[in-house]
């Protein structure tokens, strides 16, 4: 099995899904609202506010799209169709990892277009830099580490409904809850793991478009650490 076949049959399953249009679609109407309310209501709002209101719907649907990727396989048992060897094994989980790329970066290039209409019809300057090669890169970057993160756990824990549901929080609560943590209180523990933990600041920072270098360097180094892990130990589970 060809990871080029692994891929392309991915990213045909995921152009017919409609719920991948009804999000983006959602995500798309949350921006257009807040562009509404700059512009006839005066709203004292930058375009961080607009990729946020984006970003509100664009993060969570990415998760699932990620998760999903491998958890219907999972639930259905054609999995083990897939995994009749190492190779086979493998070539999955990279075919996979580049559909996860491929939604990453269709995304970060809807927002890329919404950040870019916004600004010429709100007359505000687009900086072509930071209104397409950073979202793109960072709902790439997103789409990555949620992808890996949660096929390593399902290597080991094969419920499917938990696994989503398991996205569902670390996407829609975890954020909150640190969200709501006053830093000036907050042990210094707690302000090294909300600093250095992905799963702490990727929503938020993802929404914003605000991954500073060294979170850029921190994420590199855990997607790195879940690859290698994920494709070790894909072959070393039974299914």
């Amino acid at each position: 099995m060809k990871v080029s076949k692994v891929l392309m049959l991915e990213i045909k399953n995921i152009l017919r899904n409609r719920w991948l249009y009804i999000s983006l679609i959602i995500s798309i109407v949350l921006a257009l609202g807040l562009v509404y309310a700059i512009k006839f209501l005066q709203g004292p709002f930058t375009i961080k506010a607009i990729s946020g209101f984006y970003g509100i719907g664009s993060t969570v649907a990415l998760a699932v799209f990620c998760t999903k990727l491998y958890l219907d396989d999972l639930s259905s048992g054609t999995v083990s169709l897939f995994f009749s060897n190492k190779k086979n094994r493998r070539s999955y989980f990279l075919g996979k990892l580049l559909a996860a790329v491929f939604l990453g970066i269709l995304f970060g290039g809807v927002c890329a277009i919404v950040l870019i209409g916004a600004s010429y019809y709100l007359g505000w300057q687009v900086n072509l830099i930071g209104y397409i090669i950073k979202p793109i890169l960072i709902y790439v970057l997103f789409s990555v580490f949620y992808m890996e993160l949660f096929f390593l756990i399902s290597i080991f824990y094969k419920n499917t409904n938990m696994l989503i549901v398991t996205t569902l929080i670390t996407v829609l609560a975890v954020p909150s809850v640190v969200e709501r943590i006053n830093a000036e209180k907050a042990s210094n523990l707690v302000k090294h793991m909300i600093r250095n933990v992905p799963v702490f600041f990727m929503v938020q920072d993802t929404k914003y478009l605000q991954l500073s270098s060294y979170k850029v360097i921190v994420l590199s180094i855990f997607i790195v650490v879940l690859f290698v892990s994920s494709y070790y130990c894909i072959c070393k589970s039974d299914y």
